[in-house]
C-alpha cells in the first residue's frame, strides 16, 4: 500500500512538473528570459498567478507600453484596490492599451475605466492641475494624448501604492502566493533536467514507433488487436 501511494505521489508530481514546464515553454515564446524573470519576481509582491501576470505583461508590451516602467505595477495596484479579480485587471490593461495605441484618451477607454471603479477624472485632475470640466472638453476634442495617459498611470500608482502587497496578507492572497511558490518549485525541477529527460524519452518512443511502422511490426500488432477484438465480440 505504501509503495502504491508513493508511486501515485510521484506520478502526480511528475504530471505537475511537466504541466508547468509546458506552460513556461509557451510563455517563453512570448517573453524573453529577462521578461520572464521580471514577471516571476513581480509575482512575489502581487496576489496574481504567474501565468496571468505574464499574460498582462505581454499584452502591455504588444500595445507598445513598457510594463517594466511602472505601468504594470500601477495597474496591478489599482486592480488590488478594486478587489483584485483577473477580469478587472484584463479590463484595465485593455483600456490602457487601446488608449495608448490610439494615442488618445477618449470616451470609450475612459468609460471602461469608470465602469470598473477607477476615478479617472479625479486622478487626471490631480495629475495635470486642470479641472474636470476642462479635461472632459479636452478629451472630447482629442487633446488628451500619451502624455496624459502616462500622468494617469503615475497618479494611479501613487493613489494605490502598496495595495497589491497588502492583498498578499488576505486568505486569497496567501493561497495564490503558495500556488506561485509551488509553481516556482516545479519549474526549478523542470529546469534542472526533468523536462529534457522527458523530451528525450518521447523522442525515443517516436523513433521506436517509426521503426515498428517501417519494418511491419506495427501493422502486425494492429492486425492482432483487430483479431482479438473480433474474437471477443463473437464470444
Amino acid at each position: 500500500v505504501i509503495v502504491d501511494k508513493l508511486k501515485d505521489g510521484f506520478t502526480s508530481l511528475a504530471r505537475s512538473v511537466f504541466d508547468v514546464a509546458s506552460e513556461f515553454e509557451l510563455l517563453g515564446q512570448r517573453l524573453s528570459p529577462e521578461d520572464l524573470g521580471y514577471v516571476t519576481e513581480f509575482a512575489r509582491t502581487a496576489p496574481i498567478e504567474i501565468d496571468t501576470l505574464a499574460d498582462s505583461f505581454a499584452k502591455l508590451r504588444a500595445f507598445g507600453i513598457d510594463p517594466t516602467n511602472g505601468s504594470l505595477r500601477s495597474l496591478v495596484d489599482q486592480n488590488a484596490a478594486l478587489g483584485g479579480s483577473q477580469e478587472t485587471l484584463n479590463g484595465l490593461i485593455l483600456a490602457t492599451g487601446q488608449a495608448w495605441a490610439k494615442q488618445k484618451l477618449q470616451g470609450e477607454e475612459i468609460l471602461q475605466f469608470v465602469e470598473r471603479g477607477v476615478p479617472v477624472w479625479d486622478l487626471l485632475a490631480k495629475a495635470t492641475g486642470k479641472n474636470v470640466t476642462e479635461l472632459q472638453r479636452m478629451s472630447e476634442a482629442g487633446e488628451l494624448g500619451r502624455k496624459e495617459i502616462i500622468l494617469l498611470l503615475e497618479e494611479m500608482g501613487k493613489a494605490n501604492s502598496g495595495k497589491a502587497a497588502e492583498a498578499m496578507n488576505s486568505l486569497a492572497g496567501l493561497v495564490l502566493s503558495l500556488k506561485n511558490d509551488i509553481t516556482a518549485f516545479y519549474r526549478s525541477v523542470s529546469d534542472n533536467g526533468a523536462l529534457d529527460a522527458f523530451k528525450n524519452a518521447l523522442r525515443d518512443a517516436r523513433e521506436q514507433i517509426q521503426l515498428m511502422a517501417d519494418d511491419g511490426r506495427l501493422e502486425r500488432i494492429s492486425q492482432g488487436v483487430v483479431t482479438l477484438f473480433q474474437a471477443s465480440i463473437r464470444w
